[in-house]
């Protein structure tokens, strides 16, 4: 038997119970385990959003956050943003494609944040504001015909998109990925 009989006798197990191929219940068994991010919804709907929100473990450990949720509002409605309709009064948001320029654009919002500014990033994805003494920056997910999603983190803490993946990810949509 090989030097890793505990993965085959898992992918073999897996094979069984799915009917996959061997090689599909490998790829699944060796898939890179993603915690699950902390649900922050029903703050976020206490406050008017209609919206998925999540947020890092970090910030859910801070307690009740619908303070923050009101905030973003406030951001949001002071700022003019184009998420308002879809996140606010529940409008179809518009179909978009991703393209490299969101990365991009991600890249100089978070770089202008880091030097102290705060709003709106330039295509309105991106949020960064003050809330109980932390920057709090939040990614706004809009898709066709689905719930808006937000997730939100503290500067510093383990972000959703980790900027060293960014590069894969530009040359993924360039590929159409």
């Amino acid at each position: 038997m090989t030097k890793k009989r505990d993965l085959k006798r898992r992918v073999r197990a897996r094979q069984e119970k799915t009917g996959e191929s061997y090689t599909s219940a490998l790829a699944h068994i060796r898939e890179p385990r993603i915690p699950e991010a902390p649900d922050a919804t029903k703050e976020a709907v206490a406050e008017g959003l209609t919206c998925a929100a999540v947020v890092t473990p970090e910030l859910r450990a801070m307690g009740d956050l619908r303070p923050l949720f009101a905030r973003v509002r406030e951001v949001l409605e002071a700022l003019g943003s184009p998420a308002c309709g879809p996140l606010l009064r529940g409008e179809t948001s518009p179909r978009r494609i991703p393209e490299p320029k969101n990365v991009l654009e991600a890249q100089r919002f978070l770089a202008a944040v880091r030097k102290g500014e705060r709003g709106l990033s330039g295509n309105g994805r991106l949020v960064a504001l003050e809330w109980r003494g932390h920057v709090i920056i939040g990614s706004i997910w809009l898709y066709f015909g689905r719930k808006p999603l937000l997730q939100f983190s503290r500067l510093g803490d383990a972000p959703f998109w980790p900027e060293e993946l960014w590069p894969q990810q530009l040359r993924a949509l360039r590929r159409g990925r």
